[in-house]
C-alpha cells in the first residue's frame, strides 16, 4: 500500500508517531506536546538518550505513514536518519514540531 492510499481519513494511531526529545531546548515543551500528541492520535515515544530516535524512527517503518520530531535540530538528524536506515525516506511524511535551542533546521 503506498503512501498516498494511506492518508487522510484512513490514518489510524499506529499510523501516526511522534518521536519526543523531552530535554530539547528550554525543556519547557514536553507535557504540551505530548498533550496535543494524545489529542491528535499519535502515538508518542520518548528519548531518554542519543540513537534513541533513530531506533524509534527505523521501527516506525513500515506502519506509520507520518512521523514528527519534536525536539532541536540532532532529534530532527537522528529521526531522518534512522528513516533512511528503514529506506523510507521516499514513504513516510516527516513533520516537525521545532522545540530544540536554536531551531536551525525549522528556521531554513
Amino acid at each position: 500500500m503506498s503512501n498516498g492510499e494511506r492518508s487522510g481519513a484512513s490514518l489510524r494511531g499506529d499510523d501516526r508517531v511522534l518521536i519526543l526529545n523531552p530535554d530539547a531546548g528550554r525543556a519547557d515543551h514536553a507535557n504540551t506536546v505530548r498533550d496535543l500528541a494524545a489529542e491528535h492520535g499519535f502515538e508518542v515515544r520518548e528519548t531518554a538518550e542519543a540513537g534513541d530516535a533513530v531506533a524509534f524512527a527505523r521501527d516506525a517503518v513500515p506502519d506509520a505513514v507520518l512521523i514528527v520530531a519534536a525536539g532541536g535540530d540532532g532529534t530532527v538528524n537522528e529521526v531522518v536518519r534512522g528513516l533512511d536506515a528503514a529506506d523510507a525516506l521516499g514513504d513516510v511524511t516527516l513533520g516537525i514540531v521545532p522545540a530544540g535551542t536554536g531551531n536551525n533546521f525549522a528556521g531554513n
